[in-house]
């Protein structure tokens, strides 16, 4: 995108000439103006859950705009994937100064844990791509992190078994993503009880 005098996310715009890309999404920052300054992000994100991310727009163009935003869930590189467009065209009136375009994200159960690529976009032109020249405005990238969900694991404490009587507990466990198995990894369980990789645990 080409910059525009009243096209903008946040207060700094700046022009990059070349590829500056790197893995912290400050490559433009250090090589011109930190102007990534127009979105907010939570500092992590957690793998099937829901996070809310905004940005603050200009436009005094004359010309309506249109915001769009991805994340790379799938770490892959690529802003392309399926459910990855996560602000999908958002139309900006001409007029708006430093309004905010808010939006709940879902994030995937799957999306892979570690930071991800973010990009948010402000263009003057609709349906834009994540990559490419399309229109005039201001691209701004950053990174998130995404973190595993708490799993839960229940019932918080076994319930009292008894020498010679017969024992069944179900363990279960929330919070993740399905299916889980069970096993002991530390230590050993009483004589007479064994743990099935259900969850089931067994015994006299």
């Amino acid at each position: 995108s080409d910059i525009v005098a009243g096209l903008r996310m946040g207060a700094l715009v700046d022009a990059d000439t070349t590829i500056v890309a790197n893995i912290n999404a400050t490559g433009d920052d250090i090589t011109g103006s930190d102007d990534e300054d127009g979105a907010t992000l939570p500092a992590s994100i957690t793998a099937g859950s829901s996070a809310s991310i905004s940005a603050t727009v200009t436009n005094t163009s004359g010309a309506p705009a249109y915001l769009t935003a991805w994340i790379d869930f799938n770490g892959n590189g690529l802003l392309t994937d399926a459910g990855e467009k996560v602000i999908n065209n958002v139309l900006v009136a001409t007029g708006t100064t430093n309004g905010t375009v808010s939006q709940i994200v879902s994030v995937p159960a799957n999306a892979l844990i570690g930071k991800a690529g973010v990009r948010f976009r402000l263009a003057s032109v609709p349906a834009v791509a994540a990559s490419g020249i399309s229109g005039n405005g201001e691209v701004e990238d950053y990174v998130v992190d995404i973190v595993c969900p708490t799993i839960t694991v229940s019932p918080a404490a076994l319930s009292t078994a008894t020498v010679g009587s017969a024992y069944n507990q179900a363990i279960t466990a929330a919070g993740g993503l399905a299916t889980y198995t069970y096993s002991v990894t530390g230590g050993a369980l009483p004589p007479g009880l064994a743990l099935a990789a259900n969850g089931q645990l067994t015994g006299t």
